[in-house]
């Protein structure tokens, strides 16, 4: 005879014996024959089978009222916007200064040498 195992305190069923029910964590569980269970169960509780082609649509798609956001490029950029044509000016001064940097560490090295 096969055995379903159902919690005292929350009537929990579990297919094996485990130490603690699954539903509440109590410990006291008693053997209750397949056999019990299945008369328990009455046709009200089997849900109803559906027709596929009495399936009608539930639902309908809303269009928002609202304008969706920008695409963004994977560089950070909006997509649309044509930024890449000609370089900002914080770049042209970033690399100014480099260059200016690097010329005038270049003076100062020659300076030093001629000197000593």
């Amino acid at each position: 005879m096969e055995y379903r195992y159902a919690c005292d305190g929350c009537g929990t069923v579990h297919a094996s014996n485990p130490t603690q029910c699954r539903g509440c964590g109590g410990t006291i569980l008693k053997p209750v024959p397949t056999e019990e269970l299945r008369s328990r169960t009455t046709g009200d509780s089997i849900p109803d089978t559906m027709d596929p082609d009495d399936i009608g649509q539930l639902g309908s798609t809303i269009e928002p009222d609202y304008e969706s956001s920008p695409g963004v490029a994977l560089d950070g950029s909006i997509e649309g916007e044509s930024s890449a044509t000609e370089p900002s000016t914080s770049t042209w001064s970033r690399n100014g200064k480099l260059v200016l940097g690097g010329i005038l560490l270049l003076a100062i090295s020659v300076l030093i040498f001629y000197l000593f």
